[in-house]
């Protein structure tokens, strides 16, 4: 009799020695308590460490003048050099606990499903889970279709940039700077038709200590304010700038280095409906390719298009009631009331992976409520290639949704702020997560199973390509995606449903990879109020304009010499000691040893002292 037969018989396919069962059961139950038990001291411990880490990474504001200025450098320097061997040794320690609790997460699923098929079929468990995300499915061509009726767009009051204190946060930096200075030249261009210059901020958060003087000269040249920021994030870039850069009374528009705001912006005032609002929401959508793009490019950005305006929508949908707030803003383009933006980064971690989803959580639970701009889209350049694609999904995007799992399990828990309208989005989001890790085994094993292709069949054609015509569908009627053409609206019928199936499987592939590879910026929970914290620099200068990093790192430097008839040369050369800034080479030249006296040496520093910081200093005398 085959297994087909025995599964229709209502009979196990497979016998098995009762006591070799029992024992089985034995160990596979005692090895779940084991693990749920060191799951649950593992959080503890993890939570205590961090509590200890807030306190050792607490900094001294030291006076001012520009001597104290650069003790105060050298002081951040030497924090951060003692806070990375910290990390070191943390990372060391969390790297094992992020191996142990996934092993442990991994082991108490497959024991749940161990317990509960010795009371079921695997089989009958696969088809009714299979079954679960046809009707979850089906609730989402229904949402769709409700809410072409039922979601209509407000009017919103609008603020002036000047009158109302509205700045723009532009951060930058990371590889190709020189392509990204260019880009940033037509962003400001187009910045510059809404918000007074005084008012536009190019944050460039950079590697090196010195920023490149041609760097400095360009980003000057747009007639903004630019400031330089040694640290390499843009996290931290929004943090500093917050809380040291804008003053408390102004709010914060923010915007990627690529983003061509529309001459048109709507800036949303801060009280709607009669409710009062800390954060704005844009909705995003790919910018258009150009007129030489190829008909595989231009797929691959309207395909996106097509996936930014649908998140667009779900969030109109999620703000749609008149107490109900927004998650999460885009990472592309948001506006905040200054005070909210300090306390939410001051308790963000500094990751850049998923770093807007991030600040809207602790948005969230500080009890701010956001909104979004529902009658107008902003532009943003997309990937246009497959690589670039699969880089920004597997790399960054998607590799983190498991990271917001406990914060989702948090909101979901949490009734002291009971929105039903969050609920439903919090639990979609995990049975959305829940689903991209089990469906493609799902469907692998009842394939194998019964060989039968009926359900691939149908996923294939229910949840990929119904949903994904669907989608273009109530985009097409509700948001007028007028500016596709027939030709390229027809494929895209064809087209979205495989992208939207290359999709899942970037995300599957990009889970995988968070539960079995390790990164340690990713696991780190440490807030960015705790690490070691850059100087204010406007404490000892009245303008943006006049910090001058040669001036802050270096003092002009004094050469005294002594020359006697036995030509005996003693030098003395000051420099201020901040680390890893030190002078390569001194050439002195003496041209007659009958004079003595002062000699005055002309030095000039390169542009950039990165190039050369490592080295020690070094003199010569001809």
């Amino acid at each position: 009799m085959n297994v087909t037969q025995n599964i229709i018989e209502n009979k196990n396919p497979i016998d098995i020695n009762p006591n070799l069962q029992n024992s089985i059961y034995t160990v596979v139950f005692w090895g779940g308590i084991f693990c749920i038990i060191v799951i649950f001291f593992t959080f503890i411990i993890h939570a205590m460490r961090n509590n200890i880490y807030e306190e050792l990474f607490k900094n001294e504001i030291l006076n001012q003048n520009i001597n104290e200025l650069r003790e105060e450098l050298k002081k951040y320097f030497n924090d951060c050099t003692d806070y990375n061997k910290k990390l070191i040794t943390y990372g060391r320690s969390n790297r094992m606990r992020h191996y142990i609790s996934n092993f442990m997460i991994i082991y108490c699923m497959v024991y749940i499903g161990y317990m509960i098929s010795r009371y079921f079929y695997f089989y009958n468990i696969s088809v009714g889970i299979e079954i679960t995300f046809y009707i979850i499915t089906l609730l989402e061509l229904i949402t769709l279709i409700l809410s072409i009726t039922f979601i209509q767009s407000k009017n919103i009051n609008t603020i002036n940039p000047e009158k109302d204190n509205v700045c723009l946060v532009i951060p930058f930096g990371g590889a190709k700077i020189e392509e990204k200075v260019k880009t940033l030249e037509k962003v400001t261009n187009n910045a510059k038709k809404i918000f007074p210059l005084k008012n536009i901020y190019l944050i460039h958060n950079g590697k090196s200590k010195i920023p490149d003087q041609t760097i400095v000269d360009k980003c000057k040249s747009f007639g903004v304010n630019y400031f330089y920021l040694p640290v390499p994030s843009k996290s931290y870039a929004l943090y500093y700038a917050s809380n040291y850069i804008i003053k408390k009374e102004f709010s914060v528009m923010m915007i990627d280095d690529d983003v061509l705001l529309p001459n048109n912006l709507i800036i949303p005032a801060f009280e709607y409906d009669g409710i009062n609002i800390d954060i704005w929401a844009h909705m995003i959508c790919a910018e258009k390719p150009d007129n030489e793009s190829s008909y595989f490019k231009r797929m691959i950005i309207y395909c996106q298009d097509i996936e930014y305006r649908f998140a667009g929508f779900m969030k109109q949908f999620q703000s749609g009631g008149r107490t109900s707030t927004l998650l999460s803003h885009h990472g592309a383009i948001s506006l905040y009331k200054n005070k909210v933006l300090q306390d939410v980064m001051s308790n963000h971690d500094g990751v850049f992976d998923g770093e807007d989803y991030l600040m809207g959580i602790i948005a969230y639970n500080i009890g701010d409520r956001m909104k979004i701009v529902s009658s107008q889209y902003v532009p943003t350049k997309t990937p246009d290639n497959i690589i670039d694609f699969y880089k920004q999904r597997v790399y960054s995007w998607d590799y983190v949704n498991l990271k917001f799992v406990k914060h989702h399990f948090k909101i979901l828990l949490n009734f002291r702020n009971f929105d039903l309208i969050m609920k439903l989005n919090i639990f979609y989001n995990l049975w959305t997560v829940f689903q991209d890790l089990v469906r493609l085994p799902n469907i692998l094993l009842m394939v194998f199973l019964q060989f039968n292709y009926t359900w691939l069949v149908t996923y294939l054609c229910l949840a990929t390509i119904l949903k994904s015509i669907g989608i273009i569908f109530v985009l097409y009627f509700k948001n007028k995606m007028t500016h596709l053409k027939i030709k390229y609206g027809l494929s895209l019928l064809v087209i979205y449903p495989i992208y939207n199936l290359f999709c899942y499987f970037l995300r599957f592939i990009a889970m995988i990879r968070f539960i079995f590879y390790y990164e340690n910026k990713v696991c780190y929970d440490i807030k960015l109020k705790d690490r070691p914290q850059f100087p204010n620099i406007l404490k000892y200068y009245n303008d943006i304009d006049l910090i001058n990093w040669q001036e802050i790192y270096l003092t002009n430097v004094n050469v005294n010499v002594n020359v006697n008839v036995n030509v005996n040369v003693n030098v003395n050369v000051n420099v201020i000691p901040i680390q890893n800034t030190e002078v390569k080479q001194l050439s002195i030249e003496i041209s007659d040893v009958q004079t003595a006296g002062n000699i005055d040496v002309i030095f000039e520093t390169p542009s950039n002292l990165e190039k050369f910081r490592e080295s020690p200093i070094f003199t010569h005398i001809k």
